[in-house]
């Protein structure tokens, strides 16, 4: 009798199974050919601009790389400082440091830390250990200066030896530029969101870190590439999500919201 028991729960669980996988491809099929039907000039539009996202990402990248490999070559303190301080540093870098593996932290511009302050125990200090390899942040809203800012940050090694994460602190404007730069008859608005739809970064600052359930009022969804998700008929507008490609994270979308009414 324990026996027929269990083989029927093991069936029910099976179908069950079986129906969400079926329900979830069946979704996947029907967002695809919704993606396919939009006009030509809106898939475009947002391929266009999630390629100057990867690319403004890509030349920050690969600064900070070929940074670091200066520095492996003199991790000292005051070594790291002169070299810090005699780059040519844009307006768009808030800062740049260097954590050493034993505890010593270098800045430019300088900055006064707590004399406690040990870079080793920091979070992007301890990603970066971990992953041993660049990473980047989400953007965040700066204390200081309320601008939003993204932090992206590079092991440092000579040879196999960990010598510690340099790093930098972006301002995000020069990404919302690239985000306002065009318009679009269709599109209302383009925005940074992950993939389960916290928006990352928008032009309205004021809705960067909310979630699209609370700014569209829509069902909790998993956003994957090519996708699109019709609202509400009172709203009347799509979202059409585009992957963001090369970055140090894999889950940045690209949200572009079309007007149905155009």
């Amino acid at each position: 009798m324990i026996f027929r028991a269990r083989f029927k729960a093991s069936i029910l669980t099976a179908f069950v199974f079986v129906c969400v996988q079926l329900t979830y491809l069946s979704s996947a099929s029907s967002n695809e050919e919704a993606f396919h039907k939009l006009p030509l000039n809106i898939k475009e539009a947002g391929y266009a601009k999630s390629l100057k996202i990867s690319k403004w990402v890509g030349e920050h990248q690969l600064l900070v790389e070929s940074f670091q490999h200066a520095i492996s070559t003199a991790p000292d303190p005051e070594s790291v400082k002169s070299f810090l301080n005699n780059i040519a540093w844009d307006d768009s870098y808030f800062f740049s440091y260097f954590g050493s593996s034993n505890g010593d932290m270098t800045m430019f511009p300088e900055l006064a830390l707590p004399k406690r302050y040990d870079p080793r125990r920091r979070p992007w200090y301890l990603k970066t250990r971990t992953a041993m390899t660049t990473t980047l942040s989400a953007p965040y809203e700066d204390a200081g200066t309320e601008e939003f800012v993204l932090t992206l940050t590079t092991p440092v090694l000579k040879d196999t030896e960990f010598l510690g994460v340099f790093g930098v602190d972006i301002n995000t404007r020069p990404l919302v530029n690239i985000l306002t730069s065009e318009t679009y008859t269709e599109i209302d608005q383009f925005f940074i969101v992950n993939q389960n739809g916290k928006v990352l970064l928008h032009p309205n600052s004021k809705l960067s870190n909310n979630s699209l359930i609370d700014i569209f009022q829509t069902e909790p969804f998993e956003i994957q590439e090519n996708q699109t998700i019709a609202l509400d008929e009172a709203i009347n507008k799509t979202l059409v999500f585009y992957k963001i490609m090369n970055l140090p994270v894999s889950d940045w979308y690209l949200c572009a919201v079309i007007n149905n009414k155009s």
